[in-house]
């Protein structure tokens, strides 16, 4: 994902602001207050809605307090080689939509409203707001925080800046899963290796019954023949007068 422009209107801040984002990496520089952190805000709630307390607090906030003041950010990103643009406006109703520029230098609305744009950018990205926060947005104060810290502090602290403490939550809440897996595989097995046994033991009745058979058959053909050679025994002593 490459960000190449980002626009602010009344949101903390800044009045009316654009920021372009030129090719290679950019450094943001200014005094304290002068709006440096509001702009990494401002591409955290144009990709996710993703912001600390009330939205009402993103309002820039002007002389006349009673006035209902627009409040927009607009972000233009590169991802996998296709021009976006993702706009967020608050005013009286929230309201967002993601577009997608043509090659012809047209553009395409993809979808509208929050859930559905948070979801189309999730897709493009292949990240939610957490993983983007946590992997590549980190907080203000924190990189100084973690320098204060003790080993085994900062241990947890980057475990939590990298999302490793949901991981590790989410591994323990798989590992019931894991064991019933695991427990119906073994009974799977066991019931292969149950029924390998029955087929062998089938083949070999199977076998078995080919071998009586064919004996059955040798014994069949011997009793016909002691039959014949009786019955022409029988009609030679008829022949000879002896019966």
């Amino acid at each position: 994902m490459i960000f190449t422009k980002l626009t602010l209107k009344n949101f903390k801040s800044h009045k009316d602001s654009v920021i372009d984002f030129k090719p290679g990496i950019s450094i943001i520089v200014g005094e304290n207050g002068a709006g440096k952190s509001s702009i990494l805000d401002g591409i955290s709630f144009a990709l996710f809605k993703q912001f600390n307390g009330k939205i009402n607090d993103l309002v820039r906030i002007t002389k006349n307090k009673n006035s209902h003041e627009l409040m927009s950010v607009s972000l233009e990103f590169i991802s996998n080689g296709k021009e976006y643009i993702v706009n967020r406006t608050r005013g009286s109703t929230s309201k967002a939509e993601l577009i997608v520029k043509d090659s012809d230098g047209g553009s395409t609305r993809i979808s509208s409203g929050d859930s559905s744009v948070n979801n189309e950018i999730q897709t493009i990205l292949e990240m939610d707001g957490e993983l983007f926060l946590n992997a590549i947005y980190i907080q203000q104060g924190e990189i100084a925080n973690l320098i204060s810290k003790t080993p085994s502090e900062k241990k947890k602290l980057i475990g939590r800046l990298l999302g490793v403490e949901s991981l590790e939550k989410a591994w323990k809440n798989s590992l019931p899963l894991i064991n019933i897996y695991e427990n119906q595989k073994s009974e799977l097995d066991g019931r292969t290796a149950s029924s390998l046994d029955l087929n062998n033991d089938l083949k070999n009745k199977k076998i078995i019954l080919e071998e009586i058979k064919i004996k059955g058959n040798s014994i069949e053909k011997e009793i016909k023949e002691l039959e014949q050679l009786k019955s022409l025994k029988a009609n030679e002593k008829i022949r000879n007068g002896k019966i």
